[in-house]
């Protein structure tokens, strides 16, 4: 599955709404706060290297995927300075790790409202390449993200879209979501995935979960 969202959420990261704003600060404390310091992470989508660069000089070990080739050089740029960082184009419903190869597996800034119908195949890869207790940390669009995300659709997104009940936006190419804290709680707990931990901030809710 080709990304289709990478352009329009490089221009967010650099330029963001104030729900954003909120909600990705809060998520870098988070991840900062619960990704353990002699840890091996995947950061899944990780787009232009946001988190790898938060991460990289926190961790032992840090390897980022992404399916859109203009992400990958993106990040690549950014953290070529870090011998820890790893970086591959690949997509997450296929990866080619071993089971059990990750102590933290990483899908931030609202990456899993795009999984689309491909998302239980991604969370199954998602848990196989935890390592058993593993933890799984991950941020969704919340209810009351819609108003921030038209923004973003509006100024940074090509193409017509159409709302949806319960905030479902479709694009040509792709669909977002956005989740209520007992959906996204079934979905996790659904595919193997423990929740720990929820928190509401801006338009995120950020998940602590647990293999």
């Amino acid at each position: 599955m080709k990304s289709r969202t990478f352009g329009g959420w490089d221009k967010t990261t650099k330029k963001a709404p104030e729900g954003y704003k909120i909600a990705f600060a809060k998520e870098e404390e988070f991840l900062l706060e619960n990704v353990p310091k002699d840890s091996v992470v995947l950061d899944i989508g990780c787009g232009n290297g946001r988190i790898l660069k938060l991460l990289a000089t926190h961790v032992k070990k840090i390897i980022g995927i992404d399916n859109d080739p203009n992400a990958i050089e993106s990040s690549k740029e950014a953290l070529k300075d870090f011998p820890n960082v790893e970086i591959y184009f690949e997509d997450a419903e296929k990866m080619h790790f071993d089971d059990k190869s990750f102590d933290v597996v990483v899908c931030a800034g609202a990456t899993p409202v795009n999984f689309g119908d491909t998302e239980e195949r991604i969370y199954s890869e998602i848990k196989r390449v935890l390592k058993n207790e593993g933890l799984f940390l991950t941020s969704v669009y919340n209810e009351d993200a819609l108003d921030d995300r038209i923004i973003t659709y509006d100024n940074y997104y090509e193409g017509d879209y159409e709302v949806k009940e319960g905030g479902l936006v479709v694009f040509k190419d792709f669909v977002s979501y956005q989740y209520t804290k007992e959906q996204i709680t079934e979905i996790l707990e659904n595919n193997g995935l423990n929740i720990l931990e929820i928190i509401k901030q801006g338009i995120f809710y950020i998940v602590k979960a647990k293999k």
